[in-house]
């Protein structure tokens, strides 16, 4: 046998390999292509022709961009898995799995007990292109990280969920001063996580692994962190030679099984003449019309300009602002009139306090005699270690120093938005005060680094990617949704040949509809004024401040110092206080900025330290700078920095809290469920039960602890384990990446019981009904843990989870059945079967009850001592954390209480006041029973709780709001909405913090010290209530909330006051790019992509009606019960500003395709296989939805068969009905599409594919997430996957 030639084109790299006979590689190239495929794939074949001599053989190619490339050479391509198993298979055949890592794909692939082929859904979130990113942002190469990591003493814990929340967590570590080896580590700690609770979802990985990709090629660490988190040795976690060219080599041993043969220099002329098509590629209009318009845009914003004076004519009193951001850093000087007379602007390079140590060393060299510095302020994520190392006077919150600085060039300003580096902030100002203000809450998509990183990746720079895109003609539509989709989507139109400018003018778009419809919200357009004012880094680019004036439809001011707005803001806080401060004392005011001597003997000591303060057991990272002065990071509360100031002492924490801080009712309900610990059996020989208290278990816990020990068991309540320990275990059981924080914490919490010896561990399940699925049936999930007892060492321990109709168990009418069949599951614990007396579980039953009617009225009783806390002082306030009842949780709620304390706020939780508490109409506050209360009517139930709360927010004038939300939750998507237009119409500020593993929390005490200045600055002078609830202002009402009212009218009958209702058939045409650019600006955010899209599209009907304010009757399918289809009416009444209702029907359309044989036709010899389509009915039958899904399996040689939509029309989303159907008629072949952000989804399919496979054997089930923002190369790949395992299957059988 001659030669075979194996090409991997790869999403970052081209791999090209050249086997003997023996299938040994005997040439080979690794090169990155920066997405120009052709012409570096041409240069390759021709550098080896000249080196080594032109050789001639079969050719196979493979990876996600050779697809592109294999169908216009006419050339075989081999989805990139099965290559890889292939090339495994032949060195390695007693391997059990494999992983591979590349430049955007994560694959596991298990060989043994049954092939399954597993590879990364939408998300390119810890692969090869994230390590690029943490490189870059640690100034070195990917092959960098592995020389830090070698050298690194300990892991930091940073969120493995997504690559932006891991940028999150890496900032402020590297402004803090932490050590980069460290970092190094983490991160590559963070992808080994990433990769296993991404992909193993539920089925652990065991035996021998071999270790895969480029990544893991070149970065032998990142090896030795999967080996670690896998319990592996070198020999069980093989790392072999040449692990990066393995998938060309795989492709290469099947070339010789195809009939397309050539010699390099032949495909070398080949590849130079292929014209890759852009077909699919949306666009956005130009930025500019011509070189006139650009010229216009340029002198408009170079007239809007800071006054200056030079720094050598200045004497006297100078005020230094510094804004240490998340990746730059900016220094300026103003003199007493507010002239910059001095500015620096420059990158962290990942320390922060060398950066801007140089940086006021040359302010001190540069200074002129006679002037000195007055008073130094300082604003940004770098505040606490400035102030302590460097003695800056004064801290200043980011949102205010940005409109101190606005309303000093513009005291008309209305709005200003600042995008830096990690951060958006949006601000409403009035009056030179900022009256409300939204920010990006955990994630950092689309912001300032992302473009610094694009542009440099795609090896420009953001200058001149910038200036390129100006003279764009035709900009790609990027999407908005998340920084990793997007840049899946800049590769994937790079790669089929999109220009560099319109691939910069799209970047710019992306930016901007990112700030204004996933930030700002873009139904509060109309409210931003008439003086809108752009600020931060990103802005620095013409093509993003052009790119928000054509989206928002009206020209912005744009200073010439936009970049440096924060700092200056910070220089005029600074003057202002030393001004206020000299007119006081009437004396002269010192400065304790360091000098030039003090800043030379500075020497930092960075030390770490684990706080045993509290349950959280945070990472702290302590720089000494010298006796007594330490800055503390890493610490969740205030107890880690006492404790790292006074270590010798626990007490002394205790002691320094002060006696008149605000009440706090989320530690008191900590408190009160701590009672509730590990208690013996009264019977040494009685069984003990171990409780899971994530979900809707935190608040039942006095509840089910009451109920088993009267019953006479044993109660184990979980582990509190900090996040390193947390993250370590269990991880391989989760079934869903994407699934909320709070139902990964159940996870870890039934390892935690398993180890301490538990005989069984108690998680119940609740009936659907319209709760929650997540919450409803999380119990099933942690089933798929208990299939793999062996693998994960939980045999022998049964998971108890009767059904049950009420997550309320104090509450609930359980009818005779619900409490048979506890007790039938409680007999059984231990072995042997206890038989429970009915009136033995009569009185424990009893006593739970009150237990837990005890624990509601005590905290009913702090509502009141809150109450009467508010009443001695009317300028003091409340803060109601409006969240679900297990965000209370310690290990969930971050210590936002503590932030919230510290702050001034006095914190109220749900149990205490939301559904116990009624508001009366005026002042003061009035708790009430739970008996005596009546809930508000909201228009959609899954809004009712964080309505309820948000109306008794909005009738008190000392109380606000401070909304929780897990990452990801979609019910609260929809409700947040409704609940913003209550609170807004009541003129008070609405804020919301996501609940994720995100780490590093600055983002949070940003927004809540914001929240704390706009109620400082709308706190009434007098005692009048109205005056209390809009601060003295108008409220500010957006569209949203003002047809929230008209939508909640309509009552679903078809009666709308006088007007008879139109009837709007939702479905009908096709759906397209209108419908996901109408999903962007006018349904909430996170809603599941099916529920976005259908209410997308009823939008635009209703709007085409051109009735405005007329009732409509929307008349769709049930494509999904029980769900977010729900919020229909709500969302659609909102943004169209009528009464809305939903006639569901039975059917689906007759346009739907089928396939379908008859039963018990199986394929026959010669036939194409067939593979099931099975799914949402709407992502099923839309081809624009699921990237044309049927079209690529039968282009790859399949037959797809679609299912019944009779049987997906469904609240069960495995669609059991379906597949028991096409398993009869032979079809082993399914690609389930699941829609991205579906709640039901993370139970029902993730979590249940391994029982699926145990009832279907041999039934190979692919799931397939589909979003409009999602690259749909990606798509592609993996439904080729599909195909070829279900190709190489009917091959088998055939033979």
């Amino acid at each position: 046998m001659g030669f075979r030639i194996g090409i991997d084109a790869g999403s970052k790299t081209i791999k090209v390999v050249v086997l003997d006979g023996r299938g040994e590689i005997v040439r080979s190239v690794y090169r990155r292509h920066l997405a120009n495929i052709k012409t570096t794939l041409s240069l390759i074949l021709r550098e080896m022709v000249d080196e080594g001599g032109d050789v001639s053989g079969p050719v196979a190619f493979t990876g996600s961009a050779g697809i592109a490339l294999a169908e216009s050479l006419g050339a075989p391509h081999i989805q990139e898995v099965v290559a890889t198993t292939a090339a495994v298979r032949d060195a390695f055949p007693h391997a059990d799995a494999f992983i591979e890592l590349g430049g955007e794909d994560a694959k596991i692939v298990y060989l043994s007990d049954g092939l399954e082929q597993r590879m990364n859904a939408t998300c390119a979130g810890g692969t090869g292109g994230f390590i690029d990113t943490m490189a870059g942002m640690l100034g070195v190469r990917s092959s960098g990280m592995n020389r830090l990591a070698w050298r690194a003493r300990r892991i930091y814990p940073i969120a493995s969920r997504c690559a932006v929340f891991a940028q999150t967590d890496v900032r402020p570590l590297l402004n803090a001063g932490a050590n980069p080896q460290d970092i190094a580590a983490s991160v590559l700690d963070a992808v080994a996580r990433q990769t296993l609770g991404g992909l193993a979802c539920g089925r652990p990985l065991k035996g021998t692994v071999v270790f895969l990709g480029g990544p893991l090629e070149h970065i032998p660490t990142l090896v030795e962190r999967f080996r670690i988190r896998l319990g592996l040795t070198e020999e069980t976690g093989i790392k072999p030679y040449q692990a990066h060219l393995f998938t060309a080599r795989g492709a290469a041993l099947h070339a010789s099984e195809q009939g397309f043969r050539t010699s390099l220099s032949e495909l070398a002329r080949a590849c130079e003449g292929i014209a890759l098509s852009d077909d699919g590629l949306a666009r956005l209009d130009p930025l500019f019309a011509d070189a006139r318009d650009i010229r216009a845009f340029k002198r408009r914003h170079a007239a809007c300009r800071w006054p200056r004076v030079p720094l050598r004519q200045c004497a006297g009193p100078l005020f230094l602002g510094f804004d240490a951001g998340s990746t730059t850093v900016k220094l300026v000087l103003l003199d007493e009139d507010g002239n910059l007379v001095h500015s620096e602007y420059r990158s962290t390079r990942g320390d922060t306090f060398s950066i801007v140590s140089a940086m006021l060393a040359h302010v001190w060299d540069s200074l002129p005699d006679g002037a000195r510095i007055a008073r130094a302020a300082v604003t940004g994520y770098g505040e606490d270690l400035l102030r302590v190392g460097l003695g800056v006077d004064e801290g200043v919150v980011e949102t205010l120093a940005h409109a101190q600085a606005a309303c000093a060039m513009r005291p008309d300003a209305s709005f200003v938005l600042d995008i830096g580096g990690q951060d958006m902030k949006a601000l409403w100002v009035r009056d030179g005060a900022v009256v409300d203000a939204v920010l990006n809450e955990a994630c950092s998509s689309g912001c300032g680094a992302f473009l610094e990183g694009t542009a440099y990746a795609l090896g420009s720079t953001p200058d001149a990617l910038a200036d390129a895109a100006l003279r764009a003609t035709s900009p790609v539509d990027l999407g908005t949704k998340c920084t990793v989709f997007m840049s899946s989507r800049v590769k994937h139109a790079q790669k089929i040949g999109a220009a560099l400018p319109d691939l910069g003018a799209g970047l710019a778009y992306s930016v901007v509809k990112n700030a204004l419809y996933r930030i700002i919200g873009a139904d509060r357009a109309s409210s931003m004024g008439v003086c809108v004012m752009v600020q931060g880094g990103a802005f620095k680019s013409d093509a993003v401040t052009r790119a928000f004036e054509l989206v928002c439809g009206r020209e912005v001011i744009r200073p010439d110092v936009a970049h440096l707005m924060g700092a200056i803001g910070a220089a005029l806080v600074a003057a202002r206080r030393w001004r206020e401060l000299r007119s006081r004392d009437g004396s002269e005011v010192l400065s304790g900025l360091a000098d030039a001597y003090a800043l030379r003997r500075i020497n930092p000591v960075r030390t770490m330290t684990r706080c045993d303060g509290c349950a959280n057991a945070c990472l702290l990272t302590i720089v000494e700078f010298g006796p007594g002065k330490r800055s503390v990071s890493g610490n969740r509360c205030s107890r880690g920095a006492r404790r790292a100031v006074d270590p010798q002492s626990r007490h002394a924490m205790a002691a320094d809290v002060p006696a008149l801080r605000p009440p706090n009712l989320a530690q008191l309900e900590q408190g009160l469920l701590s009672a509730y610990s590990n208690t013996s059996p009264d019977d040494p020989t009685a069984p003990r039960i171990g409780l899971i208290t994530a979900l809707a278990g935190f608040e039942s816990l006095p509840f089910w602890h009451t109920l088993l020990v009267g019953l006479g068991f044993g109660v184990t309540v979980p582990a509190v384990l900090d996040d390193e320990r947390q993250s370590s275990v269990a991880l391989e059981s989760i079934p869903s990446e994407s699934v909320c924080y709070p139902a990964k914490q159940a996870h870890p919490q039934l390892f935690s019981l398993v180890r301490c010896g538990v005989d069984a561990v108690f998680m119940p399940r609740f009936e659907r009904g319209r709760r929650c699925p997540v919450l409803a049936g999380y119990a099933e999930a942690l089933r798929s843990a208990e299939d793999d007892a062996e693998a994960l060492s939980i045999a022998g321990v049964p998971l108890l989870s009767p059904r049950l109709s009420s997550p309320y168990p104090a509450r609930a009418r359980w009818s005779a059945e619900e409490r048979d069949g506890l007790i039938e599951a409680l007999q059984g614990v231990g072995g042997r079967r206890r038989a429970i007396a009915p009136d033995k579980f009569a009185a424990a039953w009893e006593a739970a009850v009150e237990a837990q009617r005890r624990f509601e009225r005590t905290l009913s009783d702090g509502a009141e001592a809150v109450a009467r806390w508010l009443d001695a002082d009317r300028r003091r306030c409340a803060a109601l954390l409006a969240c679900r009842p297990y965000h209370i949780d310690p290990q969930v709620l971050h210590g936002i209480d503590g932030m919230l304390t510290r702050l001034g706020f006095a914190v109220l939780t749900p149990l205490a006041i939301g559904a116990l508490a009624r508001i009366a109409p005026g002042h003061p506050l009035v708790v009430a029973r739970r008996e005596d209360a009546g809930e508000p009517r909201a228009a959609w139930s899954g809004s009712k709780r964080l309505v309820g709360l948000s109306r008794i927010v909005a009738a008190h004038p000392q109380l606000h709001a401070v909304f929780l939300r897990s990452f990801g939750c979609v019910m609260d998507a929809v409700g947040l909405e409704e609940a913003r237009g209550v609170l807004e119409a009541s003129g008070k500020p609405f804020a919301v913090v996501k609940i994720d593993d995100i780490v590093d929390i600055s983002h949070v005490g940003i927004r809540l010290r914001t929240l704390a200045e706009t109620v400082a600055i709308r706190r009434p002078a007098g005692d009048g209530v109205a005056a209390a609830r809009t601060g003295g202002h108008p409220p500010r009402v957006c569209q949203r909330s003002a047809s929230i009212a008209g939508a909640a009218a309509f009552d679903g009958d078809g009666r709308g006051g006088d007007q008879r209702p139109a009837v709007v058939e939702v479905l009908g045409e096709p759906f397209g790019s209108d419908e996901i650019e109408t999903a962007r600006r006018d349904v909430p955010a996170d809603l599941c992509f099916t529920a976005a899209m259908l209410a997308s599209r009823a939008i635009r009907r209703v709007r085409g009606l051109g009735d405005g304010g007329r009732p409509v009757i929307l008349r769709l399918p049930e494509v999904c019960r029980s769900c977010m289809l729900e919020a229909l009416p709500l969302i659609v009444g909102t943004a169209c500003g009528c009464a809305c209702s939903v006639e569901w029907t039975a059917a689906w359309p007759e346009r739907a395709p089928s396939s379908r044989r008859a039963k018990g036709d199986r394929c026959r010899d010669g036939e194409r296989p067939r593979i099931g389509i099975v799914g949402n009915a709407l992502l099923c039958f839309e081809p624009a939805l699921n990237g044309n899904a049927g079209a690529v399996l039968k282009s790859c040689g399949c037959e797809p068969v679609f299912a019944d939509p009779s049987l997906l029309l469904a609240d069960d989303v495995r669609y059991v009905a379906q597949l028991d159907r096409w398993y009869a008629e032979g079809i082993r072949d399914v690609v389930h599409l699941l829609g991205f952000g579906c709640l039901k989804g993370h139970v029902s399919v993730r979590g249940s594919l391994r029982r699926l496979a145990r009832r279907y054997p041999g039934m190979r089930i692919t799931v397939i997430d589909c979003d409009a923002e999602a690259s749909d190369l990606n798509r592609e790949n993996r439904l080729r996957l599909a195909a070829v395992a279900a190709l190489e299957a009917a091959a088998q059988e055939r033979a």
